[in-house]
């Protein structure tokens, strides 16, 4: 979103957008950007251009922190899909089956120690990415359903007659003509996050096709949640970062068969950007040991793509700064080992924000 000065009102340019939540970091992070919508102009509704969809294993939402604000940013059935299997053994006991031979091209062999999947994955990547192919038409149908609601017309008309967006001094375009904004969010430590992402990220490109969609995702790393960090976690990320350096560099494109019989070749790199989150910063300040300091990469997360909706100066440098990093994403950073060389692809970033309190009561 960039912005101009008009007579009246201030212009401010917005893109369609649609962010997407994997597993409970995916999901709590949705929530506090529903929330600063709510918070900053009263209505989810008056940004009917921005679409959220939230994909899970986990149908309690106990890993939900923002438990608290649900209430008021409740997501809809559209907006959420829940991919649990009454028995998953149905399935992984019969692979030789023809309607499971897709999968049993990936499965891994003696596999079968989780029987219904209804409060997540058991930290296992291959039951998450088993509930992606179970549930793969209707989370198909959830994104193409989500891109058309942020597309839709009427959506700048909505957003042009909007009293709270006039009383706040704010002319909004949205800017139809360019690509759809796509975020996804997600933990890589459990099973949710780290079996499907590969899938989910290709999937949306297979979707809106090439040019059609910029992609930029949000991975947090297992030590952030603290104590409750296992080996699996760290296993599972592992994998799926040397997944994702694979594809973001190694090859020219992804062989998708979700559906028996159906394959596409999708062009890589699944995502244009890609943020990565640890549980330390710079200054060594560490989160995920203390209660509630677990919070604070997801409030971070979630401030800054709100940002990407705000106006003002910081905002505009924000986007500008993003986008001059493209120059340098298709680059490598090639290590010279005393043994072997290796090459390193430069499509890595990560960000972190401050901010000033201001002790409003005492001033006034």
């Amino acid at each position: 979103m960039s912005e101009t000065q008009g007579s009246k009102n201030e212009q401010i340019r917005i893109r369609p957008t649609l962010i997407i939540g994997l597993g409970g970091t995916g999901g709590d992070v949705i929530m506090r950007i529903r929330r600063r919508f709510y918070e900053s102009y009263g209505s989810l509704s008056e940004f009917p251009i921005v679409g959220y969809l939230w994909l899970d294993t986990d149908r309690s939402e106990k890993h939900i922190l923002a438990r608290e604000i649900r209430d008021f940013v409740r997501l809809t059935d559209t907006e959420r899909l829940m991919m649990t299997i009454n028995d998953t053994t149905a399935i992984t006991q019969n692979l030789k089956e023809p309607g499971f031979q897709h999968i049993d091209k990936w499965w891994y062999p003696g596999l079968n120690s989780l029987g219904q999947m209804n409060e997540g994955a058991g930290q296992i990547r291959a039951y998450s990415r088993l509930a992606f192919f179970h549930h793969y038409q209707a989370i198909r149908a959830a994104i193409v359903d989500a891109n058309k609601r942020v597309r839709d017309p009427l959506a700048q008309e909505v957003m042009m007659k909007s009293p709270i967006l006039k009383d706040q001094g704010l002319l909004a375009q949205v800017e139809f003509n360019q690509p759809t904004n796509v975020y996804l969010v997600s933990s890589i430590a459990g099973g949710t996050g780290s079996g499907m992402l590969m899938d989910v990220a290709f999937l949306v490109k297979d979707v809106f096709q090439e040019g059609n969609c910029s992609v930029c995702s949000f991975l947090v790393f297992p030590d952030h949640f603290g104590s409750v960090t296992n080996d699996r976690m760290k296993a599972n990320s592992y994998a799926l970062l040397k997944e994702l350096n694979y594809y973001q560099f190694g090859v020219s494109h992804f062989n998708a068969e979700w559906t028996r019989g159906t394959t596409s070749k999708v062009p890589i790199p699944p995502f244009d950007y890609t943020y990565v989150f640890d549980n330390q910063n710079a200054a060594g300040q560490v989160t995920g040991g203390q209660p509630g300091s677990q919070e604070l990469v997801f409030e971070l997360l979630a401030d800054s793509i709100f940002k990407d909706f705000s106006h003002g100066e910081f905002a505009d440098h924000k986007r500008s700064a993003r986008i001059n990093l493209r120059q340098y994403m298709n680059k490598t950073y090639d290590y010279e080992h005393p043994r072997f060389k290796q090459r390193f692809i430069q499509r890595y970033g990560s960000l972190g924000m401050a901010s000033i309190m201001v002790p409003h009561s005492r001033i006034i």
